[in-house]
């Protein structure tokens, strides 16, 4: 990693950026329940946790990149509820997209950190930022006493898979999108896990 990259936690007076570029990432993924653009920023920003993230950043470019995770048995990097969504779509909005968004809900097994995110600027990608990341959220398990990381990659993301894979992780179960699959944009996810 360059010398001049900071690689720290995700700092509160980030949230806006860190919405940025969680939905640059995951648009596809979750815009049918957030659309349009500046409302799901604004959602983001208000459910983004800093303290279960960590941020790659220079004083020149900010925040290039952040990985996002949840503890077993904690709260994750991003927390949409209710009260995220209803000031934002107010009551009806809130229920639908709540429920739509429950469907994405990713709960570690014991002794597990389930990566939940993974971004990186799209101007800054294929410069081992992403890499970085993930060795920082790995330290960051075994500082815990955690055995294993784990997460889901979506079928039509076939380059962070690769990435993942070249770095240990394994194939665990496919998870079908089931229905939601065209609301979603892919068929099927991949639970990859990788033991500490």
């Amino acid at each position: 990693m360059p010398p001049a990259w900071e690689l720290r936690p995700l700092c509160e007076a980030e949230r806006g950026d860190a919405a940025a570029l969680v939905w640059q990432a995951f648009s596809r993924k979750i815009g049918t329940a957030l659309f349009p653009a500046p409302k799901a920023r604004a959602v983001l920003a208000r459910a983004i946790r800093p303290c279960c993230a960590i941020a790659v950043a220079t004083p020149e470019d900010g925040l290039m990149g952040l990985a996002g995770f949840r503890l077993p048995g904690g709260a994750g990097f991003v927390e949409i509820g209710k009260a995220e969504l209803t000031p934002v779509y107010g009551r009806a909005g809130a229920l639908w997209r709540g429920w739509l968004l429950d469907r994405f809900g990713r709960e570690g097994r014991e002794g597990e950190l389930v990566l939940e995110t993974l971004c990186v600027r799209a101007d800054l990608r294929g410069r081992g930022i992403g890499s970085a990341l993930i060795g920082a959220v790995e330290s960051e398990a075994r500082m815990l006493g955690l055995c294993a990381i784990g997460l889901e990659v979506a079928d039509a993301n076939p380059r962070a898979r690769a990435l993942y894979e070249r770095r240990g992780y394994r194939a665990e179960a496919a998870v079908p999108a089931g229905p939601l699959g065209p609301v979603l944009g892919f068929r099927s996810a991949t639970r990859l896990v990788h033991r500490l």
